[in-house]
């Protein structure tokens, strides 16, 4: 829509992906924003912006169709107790791995969610007809969380749990003159001045819980043990300055 000095858009969208295996699909929710519009004759402004949320529950699936490959087919999925059997049971030919796909799909979580906003204001000012001067300022903003839970099995003994999260903070300012000249009808001049900074911020964190009381517990600092084992957090620049000059004699 819009109107004589102004013109936008808007969209927006959602996506819901079930998995062929329980427990485990796929959602994202996304929208965009367009605006251009003149402030002035010689002024005009606009912006681009998009969002998006993403929640990932499928990170169990190549694990889980791996697992129901190598499980034998007259390996039982439970005991007479109503608990999982996680390896090959009484089966001697089993392989001696936690390969169980149902209790994969059922128990734990594995899981991740990012969200991310990516966008840009400008600016183009007219001095002249033929001087114009443009500004851009973008950022590019990304969080993310994902979280891992496995219950009490063998391999992971009063289960077992890691959280990670990372951020990336990154924006870019660029400022342009832009020069189109023609002197005498002969001689044309196309000059460009400009500069950018750029500018971005990361961290990364990640914590291991182990030993906890229940298969119903979630939170890390119930954990007996827990230990960081990544940690990270670094920041860097760029600065750049450019220039193009073109000379043109009587359209030759």
């Amino acid at each position: 829509g819009g109107s004589e000095n102004m013109i936008y858009s808007i969209s927006g969208g959602f996506d819901n992906q079930q998995s062929y295996i329980i427990n485990n699909d796929f959602s994202r929710y996304q929208g965009r924003v367009n605006l251009e519009g003149n402030l002035s004759k010689s002024i005009k402004i606009g912006t681009n912006i998009g969002m998006s949320y993403v929640d990932n529950n499928a990170l169990n699936t190549q694990r889980i169709y791996r697992n129901a490959v190598l499980r034998a087919p007259n390996t039982p999925i439970m005991d007479e107790q109503g608990k999982y059997v996680w390896r090959y049971g009484s089966n001697p030919q089993g392989v001696n791995e936690d390969t169980n796909p149902v209790a994969w799909a059922n128990t734990g979580a594995n899981n991740r969610i990012d969200t991310r906003v990516l966008g840009n204001i400008y600016a183009d000012i007219k001095f002249a007809p033929w001087v114009t001067w443009h500004t851009d300022f973008g950022v590019d903003w990304i969080d993310g969380k994902a979280y891992s839970r496995e219950v009490d099995k063998i391999s992971t003994r009063e289960g077992m749990a890691v959280s990670t999260t990372n951020n990336n903070r990154r924006w870019v300012i660029s400022n342009e003159l832009r020069i189109n000249k023609v002197l005498n009808y002969k001689h044309a001049f196309n000059a460009t001045l400009g500069q950018s900074f750029e500018s971005s911020v990361e961290g990364i964190n990640s914590v291991v819980g182990e030993g906890f009381q229940s298969d119903d517990i979630l939170s890390i600092n119930a954990a007996t043990t827990k230990k960081v084992t990544n940690s990270l957090d670094q920041k860097w620049a760029l600065v750049s300055y450019f220039g193009r000059l073109n000379y043109q004699f009587n359209n030759r």
